[in-house]
């Protein structure tokens, strides 16, 4: 099995302003939102396409769980044609 971690925008190690110039307004103006309908479709893409995968599953932990509901509610049939299985840990919505 392959295991892919994604880290939240913002961190260092998710910086696409190679020298830096980004203010910390400019790294940390995103939502959850954005995460789960732009973020986590974009490491999926990638993910598939390395591994030649027609799916994947899904882990969320604690934001991650809003994030990923967020982006399967706003993204019914892309997640769909792309996920087998989704497993939410520590869920920060109820």
């Amino acid at each position: 099995y392959e295991r892919w971690l994604m880290t939240q925008r913002g961190m260092r190690y998710t910086s696409n302003s190679k020298d830096g110039s980004w203010t910390l307004k400019e790294r940390w103006d995103f939502s959850w939102a954005e995460q789960g309908s732009e973020d986590i479709p974009a490491v999926l893409e990638v993910a598939l396409k390395v591994t030649e995968k027609p799916k994947a599953t899904l882990i969320g932990y604690s934001q991650g769980t809003a994030a990923l509901w967020y982006g399967m509610v706003k993204k019914q049939s892309y997640f769909a044609t792309r996920v087998n299985r989704v497993i939410f840990l520590a869920s920060c919505l109820s």
